[in-house]
């Protein structure tokens, strides 16, 4: 066979995992000690059940199942393998801190409702009809990529001038760039037809790329943001598993294998500039002239072990997940319908315009385990104060803090229904890959949630930016597979 299987690969990467975390369990090298033994065979052999299933099953080279097996990989298994070398944890001293049965509880939440999203998932599979419709597409006109490309490319322009002007005191014109140009999901459109088109029109390419380039540069030196990069490569790959492309060159495989450990330093050393850049941007005192100058001073006395296990800890949804489960009594005014309501109406219904003066889910947490505002939750405070801060949530705890163990029984529905609503359409045109396409954003989205009603504002700014562009430049028109 000329390509591998994007679920053989899964696959191995979980068998590995599981050799890891059992090694570290026998050998009890672990620095960390926050993996009991029980614990360590109870993950060890769900790794191993995962991986049998991807490599054995012929239903598991699926997107859905990929798109739940990648975020257990990188941001579950990964953190539960690093936690264990580095004592680093963003949320694990808040209250009274994390013991080892916490993280058997959590464990075993986690577990229960993988498993509901799975059975969920498949019996949606079993009952759904499989056979795929083979047509031909006519190909989008030359010009139309160019004019979208455009767009994307006044996006980024009308950022620069929001984020440097006064243009961002003006509430409708900073909504507007956000809800109608908003360049991270304009990117959408542009990759999906890039992707089903097989990447023909090269001109169009570059072009891209280079807007594409300055912004990510410009996010990174002027914001100094980390995650960016992470979320774009994320989105071209559920663009990759929603056209059906579930395979990679066995070529291409092995150049990125060879390749990989220059991608980690890059990775690292991209990591610590964002992050260092970020220190000088909020010291008030540098001016811009200087923030170069001043990377490079900061540059020379780095602990990169500091800063790997910083990154660690950034993408460990493991640790919010144990953490508010862990503290499930101290979070209970946050996590309860009525706060969710007040939530929703302040944060996507009313956004302007303040009902209940109540945060969003993820900007609430702060005010329980720190003294901020005296522990009063204001939404008003957090927008005049400047002091607005979120905490991931995850679905999973999210779901079991505000229903319990029913949490399951949501699990299975949801999976069970976006299961059929995924395979409704089988045809590989534009609007269904879009669809597809976004339907794994939002699922990715959700296992490392910031909560439900952001998960919501998100979804608004998607379809505010996606529906007209779609009407307007692919509307009644098809293209070639």
């Amino acid at each position: 066979m000329k390509n591998i299987k994007y679920s053989d690969i899964f696959s191995i990467l979980l068998l590995i995992q599981a050799i890891w975390i059992i090694g570290l369990g026998i050998s009890n090298s672990d620095i960390h000690n926050l993996i009991s033994v029980d614990t360590t065979l109870i993950i060890f052999t769900f790794c191993c059940l995962l991986s049998f299933f991807l490599h054995f099953s012929t239903r598991a080279n699926n997107p859905l199942v990929l798109t739940l097996i990648y975020h257990l990989i990188i941001y579950y298994f990964l953190r539960i393998i690093s936690i264990q070398y580095f004592e680093y944890s963003t949320v694990f001293d808040r209250f009274s801190g994390i013991r080892e049965y916490h993280v058997f509880e959590g464990v075993l939440i986690l577990i229960a409702s993988i498993a509901s999203i799975f059975f969920g998932w498949y019996l949606a599979q079993i009952t759904t009809n499989s056979k795929r419709e083979v047509q031909n597409y006519d190909t989008l006109p030359f010009n139309r990529i160019y004019t979208i490309i455009l767009f994307y490319g006044v996006s980024i322009g009308l950022k620069l001038l929001v984020n440097h002007t006064a243009l961002s005191n003006y509430f409708i014109i900073d909504k507007f760039s956000v809800f109608l140009f908003e360049p991270t999901i304009l990117f959408f459109p542009i990759l999906i037809y890039f992707t089903i088109t097989n990447f023909v029109q090269k001109k169009a390419l570059v072009l891209f790329i280079f807007l594409f380039m300055f912004y990510l540069l410009y996010s990174v030196t002027y914001f100094g943001t980390r995650g960016d990069l992470i979320y774009l490569i994320e989105s071209g790959f559920f663009i990759l598993l929603a056209s059906n492309k579930l395979s990679i060159k066995r070529s291409l495989f092995w150049s990125m294998i060879v390749i990989l450990p220059l991608t980690i330093v890059i990775a690292v050393n991209l990591y610590v500039f964002a992050t260092l850049q970020r220190q000088v941007i909020l010291n008030q005192n540098v001016q811009s002239s200087n923030i170069m100058t001043q990377f490079i001073q900061e540059y020379s006395s780095i602990n990169f072990s500091y800063f790997i296990s910083h990154a660690a800890a950034r993408i460990g949804s493991f640790d919010y997940t144990i953490e508010i489960l862990a503290n499930k009594n101290k979070y209970e005014d946050i996590f309860n319908f009525d706060y969710y309501s007040q939530a929703i109406v302040d944060n996507v219904l009313t956004p302007s315009y303040d009902v209940y003066d109540t945060p969003r889910v993820s900007q609430s947490l702060v005010f329980n385990y720190s003294d901020l505002n005296n522990s009063f939750k204001s939404r008003k405070f957090l927008s005049l104060e400047d002091s607005a801060h979120s905490d991931e949530i995850t679905i999973i705890a999210e779901a079991h803090m505000l229903i319990g163990w029913a949490s399951t029984v949501f699990f299975f529905l949801i999976s069970f229904f976006i299961t059929k609503i995924y395979n409704t359409n089988f045809k590989n045109n534009f609007k269904n890959v879009l669809i597809k396409s976004l339907i794994l954003l939002f699922v990715s989205k959700a296992f490392h949630s910031f909560g439900l009603d952001w998960l919501l504002v998100d979804f608004v700014k998607y379809l505010f930016v996606l529906i007209p562009f779609y009407l307007i430049f692919f509307c009644h028109m098809r293209i070639a597979k």
